[in-house]
């Protein structure tokens, strides 16, 4: 025998015995119909066997139906014979749905043949269905029929329903102040009839809620959906919702949209079922209206009742007018009850009014409280409580108020002061504190104050007279001064002459000439600093400095302006004050940059002891100094009088117009090798007398320069050597 006879063999062996393996597998549940035992195929004459799932026998449907002379289609979750959808359901009652297996579908064999009222009996290990089922005439199957109205208390009996979260996606973006979650999420209503019957014009509305939490997180309450029941009694969609919500941390961001409860609202429509099912049902929802009447549930009895009318059910007219008359009547005892309520409350809210406005606050608490959430009761509370507590704080004020008059009054500015700090913005406490502060400080002088900084510490040292009028400051440290000071009739500082170093070379000196205004604010002042050669003007050095001062109307320096006769510099100050006018901050600016910021700290008096300076510097550094005062208590204060401020005022403006004048002009001599900003002058003033051609720009007393110096020497008549002495610039000045 040939491979190929051998191996032909094989295959319609193989054949043969899956085809006898399948048979027999069929044959082990055997299905006889009208007596017949009968196997099932697909139209493709493959063979379709039945299969046992969870204790059922399952038939391919459109080869069983073939065989039993029906036609059959699947309708979602449902099964439609000859056109009619039928519901099969197991002993339990369990609503069974067709299945597909290997691509076919299946139905349980037993409840099928049930649904449609076929004869199935169990006999030798197998099923024997009957054909034909017993036909009874249209009229007496129509007269047996009946109508189940449906309300929201039996629509459960007929219809399960569900409404579930898919497909959640939550993102989040940063706002200012919260941030937003975009939530997207698919909802899927899934409704099937329990039982088969007929449907007639079924339509409820399905709402679902999200917990407080989710609602808040997800940006909406939840859903609402109504569903159409269509005649085969399944009903499936999809509602996509999206929103947004914002939160105040990330830590709320939402993770689910699921929904926490679930129930029906506006329920109509009828079920056609066998008339003693549908009797039963609707006395069962007849009693239930009556019992929910029993309850005072008028309304909701109502609509049962009205229901059941649509279907001619006997007395549900009577019952449903009853429900109605009942309701209103409820409803006008219940708006009466409520506006006797409101009316009492709005009585009662105007006593605790009246109650608060009296400062009765405990008495006005008590009714807030009574009356809960009506109005602003809650708001009302708080006010009071906060009112109470002022009130009580206010007595204690108050006596502390008294006392620190008194202390006012005797001259005790210093303890008055501390306490009127201590009541803070009560009365006018702050206005007198400011003043106990200034009264205080006019009994005391600054002896002395330190600065601080770099590990250096420079001291300031204060002389009084005997009257307590200022005479004198001088600096002790490495560079050193002494300002002498004049003082009109009052004892008021008008002018002082400032004398000292500028440099820490020795010789480098300055003196300068300060003016001050009835207020003791340093208004102008004329520097002219010096070298050990007797020169103004050395090296770049400043000749002669001016400066100016602007007040605000608290003596605060708001600008002041330098003048050296080359460059013109303005500095500007921008202050914070505490309650009782006192600087907190200062901060120094030239052209809108921070030069330093300065914090003022005070004492337990009230007055000045320490400022702290931080100067800024452009690499962002910054140098900080700490000045710290020291005063003396004098017990006396000096007294402004007109004659006093008439002399200060007519003293300073003489000292002004002095200081202003320029001042009287030295010549040092002038030889080659000098180099400064005079031989430039000397070069110019050559220049304009036509000894100098080209425009002169260098500072070097050159050989060549002092050539022409001897030409213009010779011209004028004098000594010819080539240096400009003081008595030839004289001459070649004054030309």
């Amino acid at each position: 025998m040939s491979a190929w006879i051998r191996r032909g063999s094989i295959i319609l062996l193989t054949m043969l015995l899956f085809l006898t393996a399948a048979v027999a597998e069929n044959a082990q549940i055997p299905i006889l119909i009208d007596g017949v035992r009968v196997a099932f195929f697909d139209a493709d004459g493959n063979l379709l066997t039945p299969k046992a799932e969870n204790g059922l026998l399952y038939v391919p449907l459109q080869a069983f139906c073939e065989n039993m002379g029906l036609s059959a289609e699947v309708q979602g979750q449902s099964v439609a014979v000859d056109g009619t959808r039928i519901g099969m359901f197991d002993e339990a009652g369990n609503f069974l749905t067709p299945v597909q297996m290997d691509g076919v579908d299946y139905v349980p064999l037993a409840p099928f043949c049930n649904a449609l009222g076929i004869q199935i009996a169990e006999e030798n290990g197998g099923f024997s269905v009957t054909r034909k089922k017993a036909e009874q005439p249209a009229a007496e199957t129509k007269a047996q029929t009946g109508k189940i109205a449906l309300t929201e208390y039996n629509l459960d009996d007929y219809f399960s329903y569900s409404l579930e979260d898919r497909n959640f996606q939550a993102t989040q973006s940063k706002y200012p102040d919260a941030f937003c979650n975009s939530v997207e999420v698919d909802y899927v209503v899934t409704c099937n009839a329990r039982s088969a019957f007929e449907i007639e014009n079924v339509t409820f509305t399905l709402y679902g809620f999200l917990s407080e939490a989710d609602q808040e997180r997800c940006g909406f309450w939840g859903v609402a959906y109504t569903v159409d029941m269509p005649a085969n009694g399944s009903y499936s969609y999809t509602y996509h919702k999206s929103d947004s919500a914002f939160v105040d941390y990330i830590s709320d961001k939402a993770t689910s949209a699921a929904l926490e409860t679930t129930f029906v609202k506006q329920v109509s429509g009828y079920l056609i079922v066998e008339r003693e099912k549908a009797d039963a049902a609707n006395l069962a929802s007849f009693q239930k209206a009556e019992e929910l009447m029993e309850a005072g549930e008028f309304s909701d009895a109502e609509k049962i009742f009205s229901a059941l009318n649509t279907i001619g059910y006997p007395n549900a007219q009577e019952k449903c007018d009853e429900a109605e008359t009942k309701y209103k009547e409820a409803e006008k005892v219940r708006r009466e009850a409520a506006e006797k309520a409101e009316q009492e409350r709005a009585e009662n809210y105007q006593k605790a009014v009246a109650l608060e406005e009296a400062e009765d606050y405990e008495q006005a608490i008590s009714i807030y409280e009574g009356l809960g959430d009506y109005k602003d009761c809650a708001e009302r509370i708080m006010a009071c409580n906060e009112k109470a507590e002022e009130k009580a704080g206010n007595a204690m004020k108050e006596l502390k108020y008294q006392e620190a008059t008194k202390k006012e009054a005797s001259g005790e500015y210093s303890g008055a002061f501390q306490i009127y700090e201590e009541i803070g913005d009560y009365k006018d406490s702050i206005a007198r504190g400011s003043f106990c502060v200034k009264k205080y400080q006019a009994l005391n002088r600054i002896i002395k104050y330190t600065s601080e900084h770099d590990g250096v510490c420079d001291e300031f040292i204060y002389s009084y007279d005997e009257q307590g009028f200022p005479q004198s400051m001088k600096k002790k440290a490495k560079l050193s001064y002494t300002e002498n000071y004049m003082v009109d009739s009052d004892g008021f500082i008008f002018g002082s002459r400032y004398e000292g170093q500028w440099l820490p070379q020795e010789g480098r000196t300055v003196i300068a000439d300060v003016v001050y205004d009835d207020h003791e604010n340093e208004v102008f002042r004329r520097s002219i600093y010096r070298s050990p050669d007797n020169q103004i003007h050395q090296d770049g050095a400043i000749l002669t400095e001016t400066r100016e001062y602007t007040y605000d109307e608290y003596d605060n320096m708001l600008r002041m302006k330098i003048s050296d006769g080359m460059y013109e510099r303005e500095y500007t100050y921008k202050y914070e004050y505490d309650a009782y006018g006192r600087i907190e901050t200062k901060i120094e600016l030239k052209n809108q940059e921070v030069i330093y910021k300065a914090e003022y700290f005070y004492d337990d008096n009230g007055i000045l002891w320490k400022i702290k300076y931080d100067k800024y510097f452009n690499n962002d550094e910054k140098n900080t100094w700490i000045d710290t005062y020291t005063y003396a208590y004098y017990g006396t204060e000096r007294v402004r009088t007109e004659e006093g401020l008439a002399e200060h005022r007519e003293r300073m403006n003489q000292l002004i117009e002095e200081a202003q004048k320029e001042p009287e002009k030295t010549y040092t001599t002038l030889k080659p090798g000098s180099n400064s900003q005079e031989v430039l002058d000397a070069r110019m003033k050559l220049y304009e007398l036509g000894y100098f051609k080209k425009k002169p720009t260098q500072t070097e007393y050159t050989d060549s320069m002092a050539d022409y110096v001897k030409k213009f020497e010779k011209d004028h008549g004098l000594t010819q050597d080539g240096v400009l002495s003081p008595e030839d610039q004289e001459v070649l000045f004054g030309l």
